[in-house]
């Protein structure tokens, strides 16, 4: 079942602004297959491959889409800087931005995955803009982790810096 899409932009909306993000640095069929699942994102709101592809805004069919979208994640390599900027870019918020930072942490088989994010609150969402993989598992808190949040946050500061007037253009909010 489909659930009413939240999106401000079809697909075809969509493609041209990603082609003028990402056009130097992607193919033209990876940038419309990236438009279609993002709207299939926000239709489903799930990130089950199977799922993306039955909303997929085609005449195409379910397997042919779910290849597309197995092709698209096992060979597209995304420069995270290029999807950070594309974000500021489509929030109709110009900054000092309110922040969120986040760390998840679980284990698959024998590895922990702990991954620290950025995002930028925007009508009561996050949209993460920045992250880092940390390399043990914990809080931040924890000896040797919290120069990590640390350095995270200034890193941060340098990608999105002050405005032309001086003033700053995020402003970090304590989440309880």
């Amino acid at each position: 079942m489909l659930r009413s899409s939240k999106a401000h932009y079809k697909s075809s909306e969509l493609y041209p602004i990603l082609n003028m993000h990402f056009g130097k640095s992607m193919n033209l069929a990876r940038i419309k297959a990236m438009s279609l699942m993002i709207c299939a994102l926000c239709k489903v709101q799930r990130v089950a491959y199977t799922k993306l592809a039955s909303a997929f805004d085609t005449d195409a069919t379910a397997g042919s889409s779910l290849r597309r979208i197995q092709r698209l994640i096992a060979e597209c390599v995304i420069d995270t800087d290029l999807i950070a900027k594309l974000i500021l870019k489509l929030i109709p918020v110009k900054g000092p931005y309110n922040l969120a930072m986040d760390r998840t942490n679980w284990k698959y088989g024998n590895t922990n995955i702990n991954i620290l994010t950025l995002g930028i609150i925007y009508d009561g969402m996050a949209f993460p803009v920045v992250y880092t993989m940390m390399d043990k598992r914990g809080q931040l808190q924890h000896p040797g982790t919290h120069q990590t949040g640390q350095s995270f946050q200034k890193d941060c500061r340098e990608r999105f810096h002050s405005s032309s007037d001086g003033r700053q253009g995020i402003r970090w909010k304590r989440m309880a």
